[in-house]
């Protein structure tokens, strides 16, 4: 494919450091080899959680914004970052006013809690951009819930 830029950096709503929560805040379990995260037996990469990290500590990386990302072409953000999705999408408001994508994010109610925000803080961001959610799913008993954000048409 042509059209797709693998960067190694996390997302965030501004530019800092990040690093892999403690394993007592994951909600899988994080294997160790040593004092060493053994990645390769992690069942699930995508549940794990990050929190952010000074910029001289070993095992942190660089998080970007989206809209440092300078990108003019976007149809769709999906985002799934386990507590995290509105700390992206706040770095990504510029993008969004500009390409109005349709947006795919998840609401993590235990996990969301861990960044100092309530789900009303996604509906006062997407009615700032005049956007439209919809609830798509809601998994495991109420704590996951997928949304569709969609532009409302511009007049």
């Amino acid at each position: 494919m042509n059209n797709i830029t693998a960067f190694n950096n996390a997302l965030y709503e501004y530019e800092c450091f990040m690093r892999l929560s403690p394993a007592t805040i994951q909600e899988i379990p994080v294997p160790f080899v040593g004092s060493m995260i053994d990645y390769d037996r992690i069942k699930n990469a995508a549940a794990l959680t990050f929190e952010l990290a000074d910029k001289s500590s070993v095992d942190s990386i660089r998080a970007l914004t989206i809209d440092s990302l300078n990108l003019d072409d976007v149809g769709l953000i999906k985002i799934d970052t386990q507590g995290n999705d509105l700390s992206v999408l706040k770095g990504a408001r510029e993008t969004i006013s500009r390409c109005r994508p349709v947006i795919v994010f998840e609401y993590e109610k235990e996990l969301f809690h861990l960044h100092a925000e309530s789900f009303a803080y996604f509906e006062k961001y997407f009615e700032d951009l005049h956007y439209d959610l919809k609830l798509l799913a809601t998994q495991v008993e109420g704590k996951q819930s997928d949304y569709l954000a969609t532009p409302r048409p511009q007049i």
